[in-house]
């Protein structure tokens, strides 16, 4: 334990002298929040998401760090190898591992919607597979196939208008945001224009949780919340927006304060755009970190009611159980660990209801072992609990990196109330940690 302690202390210390993040794009992208691990066959989960080994995929390489909760970190880009990628997702190259040696990716490919396929191998990593049923590393970056491309010529979905270099104001036809122009006719002056790319707006419906707290999000950004009404529908209309390119984000919060995955959407916009049937993920919850094997781990959330839920325990092997949420979406299910073996495995849902189906809800990690740990309260948590999520997590940690060696920190980030945040925090939040 104390060791893990450390190792967690050196990755928070390490964060705060890392660059900021560099903004996502279908061109330089970034691993998505809750779409990040693959299985290694000798190694067990690889992290793809961690925020301080910042994955990076370009049409040229992939760059950053992914972790190994049993080997340490993975150099995506070695001096002497790396992995490479091409515009048509495919990938090639080593990356090199401190205590894996080389890993070899061209077996990997990346689809249009950003999702890695395939396999890598390494002699002491084994077989890395992203197509097992827990496996899920996605990334923002597109094939150039799949991107909307304004300038270049050639008129894609999503664009009005594509003139190439010929792009431009009136008297123009094609905007540079790909957009037909509005010219005013009649001669005098420079005249003026006016350009249907502007006061654009995008529409959100779909599906969450009875009375959830939805949040909707522009370019990482909180626009505005609602709530759901107490059949679990939402919608909110996003007004005064121009032609451009937009990452927007929707999340929910159950009755019980769990928040769901971030369901994010890339898009493109240069027409009144709605995003209509979305199915936000479950929430998931553990009572238990640890559980003495024979002992029964309860596994619970909330959807949308009377929601077919299918819960999946995966580690060397997979377990898959059908559930059916009640008529307030929430969820239980005790899963029963007699006959599992020990080790360390991951839980995950998703959600099928009116003829839609979710994502993969937020992927849990327990141990089965010879005692029981239960899940901190939120009494025990609270002290290092900075956004009062009941976690101690990477949100609480970005708050407490914000006020390292900065005057006059609050409160309740002064974890030993000596007047500054510094590394005696950071050791006190590593404490609480739940993740």
């Amino acid at each position: 334990m104390f060791r893990i302690k450390v190792k967690l202390l050196f990755l928070l210390t390490a964060a705060i002298f890392l660059p900021a993040a560099v903004l996502a794009s279908t061109t330089d992208g970034t691993i998505l929040l809750g779409h990040q691990y693959a299985w290694s066959s000798k190694s067990g989960w690889l992290n793809f998401g961690l925020s301080t080994g910042n994955v990076h995929v370009t049409d040229s390489r992939l760059s950053g760090y992914i972790w190994s909760g049993n080997n340490g970190w993975i150099n995506l880009a070695p001096s002497n190898g790396g992995v490479s990628n091409t515009n048509a997702g495919i990938l090639s190259g080593s990356a090199w591992g401190e205590n894996l040696g080389w890993i070899n990716f061209s077996g990997t490919t990346i689809d249009t919607s950003g999702r890695f396929h395939g396999t890598a191998t390494g002699d002491l990593s084994g077989t890395v597979n992203f197509d097992c049923a827990f496996c899920d590393v996605t990334t923002d970056w597109r094939p150039e196939t799949a991107r909307i491309i304004c300038g270049n010529g050639r008129l894609e979905s999503g664009e009005q208008c594509d003139a190439g270099s010929n792009n431009g104001s009136c008297p123009k036809t094609c905007s540079t945001s790909c957009a037909t122009n509005t010219c005013s006719s009649g001669g005098g002056g420079g005249g003026g224009s006016s350009s249907s790319s502007s006061n654009l707006s995008v529409s959100f419906s779909g599906l969450a949780y009875p009375q959830a707290k939805m949040s909707f999000l522009k370019d990482g950004q909180l626009v505005s919340s609602n709530y759901a009404n107490a059949s679990g529908t939402f919608s909110f209309s996003m007004p005064n927006l121009i032609a451009g390119n937009y990452i927007f984000s929707i999340y929910a919060e159950d009755n019980n304060g769990r928040r769901s995955v971030l369901s994010a959407f890339p898009i493109t916009l240069s027409t009144q755009k709605s995003l209509n049937d979305i199915f936000i993920a479950p929430t998931i919850s553990l009572d238990k970190n640890e559980v003495k094997q024979g002992d029964v781990l309860s596994i619970s959330g909330q959807s949308a009611p009377k929601a077919e839920i299918a819960l999946v325990v995966s580690s060397t092997i997979e377990n898959s159980y059908k559930i059916i949420a009640d008529a307030n979406g929430f969820y239980s299910y005790s899963l029963d660990t007699t006959n599992f073996p020990l080790g360390q495995y991951l839980v995950k849902t998703k959600a099928s209801a009116n003829n839609l189906i979710s994502t993969y809800s937020d992927s849990l990690s327990f141990v089965i072992g010879d005692k029981t740990v239960e899940q901190p309260t939120s009494q025990s948590s609270q002290k290092a609990d900075l956004n009062q999520d009941k976690k101690v997590n990477l949100i609480d940690f970005s708050i407490e990196a914000y006020w390292y060696k900065r005057s006059s920190p609050p409160a309740s980030a002064d974890l030993n109330s000596d007047g500054k945040v510094d590394l005696i925090d950071l050791s006190i939040m590593a404490y609480y940690w739940t993740g």
